[in-house]
């Protein structure tokens, strides 16, 4: 009776969050066997050698000289000059010239509020979603949410490394050419994706936009239907970049950046064969989408991982743009979660200080660090067992599976095997993803011995 009540989308949703049950599990085996017979890979959280929760000193100095009077009231829906400031400094946008004309940011709960309200205000039935295979689990929650359907598209297989872009040009124009769709929302997640850490170099991000530029030249092809032009709207989700060596003007250069910059990246790129020597060297600047978005989240770049802070980033070159884009991301914020917490708020507002980024990155640099050693390490197992993996770059995960012929079945049933010994990983149809962030490097040394 009770399900005869529910909306058709709501009857549709079926809640898989297992990373929090498996955490949950991993805990009790832990209280039982004891932490030293106990291996977590579950949630993305960094944890420290000593396999205690990272907490960054920079953060503990700002909680120092908290008034509560400011932290416990409403915070504003919409972003103020320091928290604008705050997002530009924590970003390294504030680089760009005229930084403070072309970009404007939305305060959100989180990364996820970035795709939540970008997702309700950009994308309908007539809509084509598309993200790199395999992305986060949250993306398609996102989707179903409001009744729409998350379309993907497979770079390359488990244990391949170099992109197949002829598939990625053929994937979406085969979709375009079946569905009457107005519009393309391609969230991008990049540099170091969950649940791979793949994260795409200047060549393979030119190559990427490359596509996009061809069907926005060529889109009366698929939509003859109708005279008006497709619109693509391009989402990075940056959830990981500051445990990375890119910075988000690097993966939007081709279109902000200065000409002669432009014409310089172009005559380099052509060099390598990655641009058609015949083709107008403008070909670049000309920016095939619409609206460029981004989420950015202190989740993971400062360890408030439970205050569910984060910024939507738009930039575009129209002052009229910036404004409507304040408007609607404040009305989905007051007609789903409201202002976002004011902690929250209040730390970024804080980083409009620059001697508070400055500590901040050398602190991101450190984990870095620590990330990479056990990346090399896990990397060395997995390749001396023979196991595949996807590959992974740079991050907080790397999933595998023992070889390209495992099923979800296969995998499930490894999986079950690896939770009696203590090993708790996150198991999917496409391997079993494990946390790096979470566990230390002796604990990764003694995974060859189980896995």
């Amino acid at each position: 009776m009770f399900d005869n009540l529910l909306n058709s989308f709501s009857r549709q949703k079926i809640s898989s969050d297992r990373i929090t049950v498996i955490a949950a599990k991993a805990k009790e085996y832990k209280k039982k066997y004891g932490n030293d017979n106990t291996i977590d890979g579950t949630i993305g959280m960094f944890y420290d050698e000593d396999e205690k929760l990272y907490i960054f000193e920079t953060i503990k100095k700002i909680f120092q000289n908290i008034d509560y009077r400011d932290v416990f009231s409403y915070s504003p829906m919409v972003s103020n000059k320091n928290f604008f400031d705050g997002i530009m400094n924590l970003t390294s946008l504030n680089e760009l010239d005229n930084f403070n004309k072309i970009f404007s940011c939305a305060p959100v709960s989180g990364g996820l509020g970035a795709i939540h309200h970008s997702v309700h205000n950009f994308c309908d039935e007539e809509t084509l979603i598309i993200a790199l295979y395999p992305f986060w689990g949250p993306y398609q929650n996102v989707m179903e949410e409001i009744g729409l359907k998350m379309n993907y598209i497979c770079p390359f297989d488990i244990g391949e490394k170099e992109i197949n872009f002829d598939n990625i040009r053929k994937n979406i124009k085969d979709k375009l050419i079946k569905n009457n769709y107005k519009k393309i929302f391609f969230l991008l997640n990049t540099p170091a994706s969950n649940p791979t850490g793949l994260s795409l170099n200047d060549k393979e991000l030119l190559e990427l936009y490359k596509i996009f530029n061809e069907i926005k030249l060529n889109n009366t092809n698929f939509n003859s239907n109708s005279n008006e032009k497709l619109k693509i709207i391009l989402f990075l989700d940056l959830a990981y970049i500051d445990f990375t060596d890119f910075k988000v003007k690097d993966l939007i250069k081709f279109f902000i950046s200065q000409k002669n910059e432009n014409k310089k990246i172009i005559e380099d790129e052509s060099k390598s064969n990655i641009i058609n020597k015949n083709k107008d060297e403008n070909y670049i600047i000309d920016n095939p989408f619409d609206t460029i978005l981004m989420g950015y989240s202190l989740s993971k770049s400062c360890g408030l991982y439970g205050l569910r802070t984060g910024a939507c980033i738009l930039y575009s070159q129209k002052e009229e743009d910036h404004k409507i884009f304040e408007e609607k991301y404040s009305f989905s914020s007051r007609a789903s979660t409201g202002s976002i917490n004011h902690l929250g708020y209040y730390i970024v507002e804080k980083f409009s200080d620059p001697q508070y980024i400055i500590n901040l990155k050398e602190e991101q640099k450190n984990l870095k660090k620590k990330l990479y050693l056990r990346r090399e390490n896990l990397l060395k197992v997995l390749n001396n067992l023979g196991y595949v993996y996807y590959r992974h770059d740079d991050g907080f995960f790397v999933t595998y599976k023992k070889s390209k012929d495992q099923n979800k079945f296969d995998i499930e049933k490894y999986y079950e095997d690896l939770e009696k010994k203590g090993v708790f990983f996150v198991p999917s149809i496409d391997g079993l993803r494990i946390a790096i962030c979470s566990i230390p490097n002796h604990k990764i040394d003694m995974l060859k011995n189980i896995i």
